[in-house]
């Protein structure tokens, strides 16, 4: 019955993680997309598609995403070593043992991908349509 507190806890500190770097990934995204503007106005008017500045947005968010997943697991891994440890020794006197995952791991990459593809889609889209005088007065 204890575990069972401490485990729903650490899993709803896990998911309020996840989403404060959702928030954090979009604020990131956006705001590349509200600086590059004008860039995006000098490609349209070289002839690039809305369709194509869209393209370019999304997959660069998702290569964001992509680095971001990759830093957190790799950071994730150590800490869960630590942790497990620590409580572990604390509770039972003799440490947790790391199990990871590989499907939680899959599924947390589809997350956090699709969240880089939304994240990215909106600002995209309204980057998009502006035209290419729009774009290149923006300040």
């Amino acid at each position: 019955g204890h575990f069972n507190l401490l485990i729903l806890s650490l899993l709803f500190i896990a998911l309020l993680m996840a989403s404060v770097g959702a928030l954090g990934l979009s604020a990131t995204i956006s705001n590349n997309v509200v600086e590059r503007t004008r860039e995006f106005g000098i490609m349209r008017s070289l002839g690039a598609s809305r369709g194509t500045i869209m393209q370019n947005i999304i997959v660069e968010a998702c290569m964001i995403t992509a680095i971001s997943y990759v830093l957190a697991v790799l950071l994730a891994l150590p800490l869960s070593i630590f942790i497990g440890q620590f409580v572990g020794k604390l509770l039972m006197e003799e440490a947790f043992p790391l199990v990871v995952s590989w499907q939680s791991l899959a599924i947390w990459w589809l997350i956090t991908t699709f969240i880089g593809i939304a994240a990215s889609a909106v600002p995209a889209w309204h980057s998009a349509r502006l035209s290419i005088r729009e774009t290149l007065v923006f300040h």
